[in-house]
């Protein structure tokens, strides 16, 4: 019910009964007689007792209960704080072992890098000039490819240049990814060109770009 509505109620009652009477001008309540008296008194000292002696039983009942219980929860904490520590000490044991096993990776792949064969990098810098030749090679001027049938007429189908031309772009850069690879391998210096050869020969190419890098490589 709202504020607004408990007023109106209000209201109406008051013009129906008057103002409330005040508590201390009610009529007193008639004396109670003695014998009644004694009974009430007795019996509301009889529950005042036996108040306090549930309540220490209760208490002899649950106290120790309740020790117990806390000494448990203090045990728990300090079992909970000692597994956070050993957590948080094997947290950094780890992350210093990774940091260290990462640096000695690292310095070890440079050795590598510094010390490998001069045609390895000529050969990832030559498949890095090719994915950029055929990237910039130009697109067809029509959407579509035409097909000459042998009764005369023309077929047309929507062109696959670009689809040829993305798959061909993705194999080059696959080749460059496995010919910078062989900088982190042991080969035998005779068999650097053979390994590198056999990555080239792999690619997927299409006309546009062979046609493309070949031209770029005569020049």
């Amino acid at each position: 019910m709202s504020i607004w509505n408990r007023a109106h109620e209000a209201a109406d009652f008051i013009a129906k009964n008057g103002p409330p009477v005040p508590r201390d001008t009610f009529a007193p309540r008639p004396p109670i007689p003695e014998s009644r008296r004694a009974k009430i008194r007795a019996a509301a000292v009889g529950e005042i007792a036996d108040a306090k002696r549930t309540l220490s039983d209760e208490l002899a009942r649950l106290g120790p209960r309740l020790i117990e219980a806390r000494a448990a929860e203090a045990k728990a904490r300090a079992a909970l704080d000692d597994a956070t520590a050993e957590r948080q000490r094997l947290e950094q044991l780890i992350s210093s072992a990774q940091s260290t096993a990462s640096r000695r990776e690292e310095d070890a792949k440079l050795d590598l890098v510094e010390t490998a064969d001069e045609r390895i990098e000529q050969a990832h810098k030559r498949l890095r000039r090719w994915v950029g030749l055929a990237r910039n090679c130009p697109g067809p001027s029509l959407l579509y490819d035409e097909k000459s049938n042998p009764d005369g007429s023309t077929t047309r189908r929507p062109s696959t240049f670009w689809p040829d031309m993305n798959r061909c772009i993705a194999s080059i850069e696959d080749a460059a990814r496995q010919v910078d690879d062989l900088r982190f391998q042991i080969i035998d210096p005779a068999d650097v060109l053979p390994r590198i050869g056999e990555i080239e020969d792999a690619i997927s190419w299409c006309n546009a770009a062979r046609r493309t890098v070949a031209e770029a490589e005569r020049r």
